[in-house]
């Protein structure tokens, strides 16, 4: 049998408090609002701004968080499962240990087998390629 740890209560600070207030006004995510936000993110990423470690860390970190997202979110049909698959085709998370590209592909893997289709896994890599320009 588990103890059930006891939390104090603890009053959040400003900064928590306008997060939490952020929050609450944001408009409720869809597939579609995740999927465009992943991409959106993917293609900062591949930026020159990247160069800077502190900014590819954050940038990698939206990216796994909205990955993890639209991972869990159900897709009410096949349209919208694969506009799901091809926002996160290629995906690259900072992920030493591969549990973050591990739950996303076995969330999708789990969701293409309900909903009937042959959709086995994605294309995820763990480390990031180096940025290119494009030209």
């Amino acid at each position: 049998m588990f103890k059930i740890p006891v939390i104090p209560p603890k009053h959040p600070d400003l900064e928590e408090i306008r997060r939490y207030e952020l929050a609450a006004d944001a408009p409720r995510e869809t597939i579609s609002s995740l999927s465009s936000a992943l991409l959106a993110a993917r293609a900062h990423a591949a930026s020159r701004a990247c160069a800077d470690k502190r900014l590819r860390d954050g940038v990698f970190r939206v990216v796994a968080d909205t990955a993890l997202l639209l991972a869990v979110m159900p897709s009410a049909d096949e349209a919208e499962f694969r506009s799901k698959v091809n926002a996160m085709m290629g995906v690259q998370f900072l992920d030493a240990d591969r549990h973050i590209a591990r739950a996303v592909q076995l969330l999708l893997t789990i969701e293409s087998r309900r909903l009937g289709l042959e959709i086995e896994s994605t294309e995820i890599r763990d480390t990031p390629r180096p940025a290119t320009l494009n030209s």
